[in-house]
């Protein structure tokens, strides 16, 4: 079991023959960590936000749109169940025409859950290159 200058240790068994073996600081150096974050860090860190903000914007953009076009998914499959309940919806015609909104909609969350992924993500990548 590794040894550490200071703090708690859990070590123990799981199933399988698994060992497990957690370290939590002492109580003292826990209270000194949990402060506010320094302006030094804050600056040091903002310096890689601004030089990747282009690409986190972009991740940002493609996070948005993937929210906004989730929450209309539902809207588009309660119009094809209200039209097919209320009759105004009379042929297949008019199903087709929610699908396609819902094909397209999944497209473009598709899309967007990678864009947001790729930039958010890949910049962070390459930040810890």
């Amino acid at each position: 079991m590794p040894r550490f200058k200071s703090g708690w240790h859990l070590h123990f068994a799981g199933s399988l023959g698994v060992r497990f073996f957690f370290a939590f600081p002492a109580p003292a150096l826990c209270h000194a960590r949990l402060g506010v974050l320094r302006l030094v860090n804050v600056r040091f860190i903002m310096q890689y936000v601004r030089r990747h903000s282009f690409r986190y914007l972009l991740g940002l953009l493609a996070l948005l749109a993937v929210d906004i076009f989730n929450t209309y998914m539902p809207t588009f499959l309660g119009n094809i169940i209200d039209g097919l309940t209320d009759h105004s919806i009379a042929d297949l015609s008019g199903v087709l025409h929610w699908v396609w909104w819902m094909l397209g909609a999944g497209a473009v969350i598709a899309i967007g859950r990678f864009g947001w992924r790729y930039f958010l993500f890949g910049s962070a990548r390459s930040v810890e290159l």
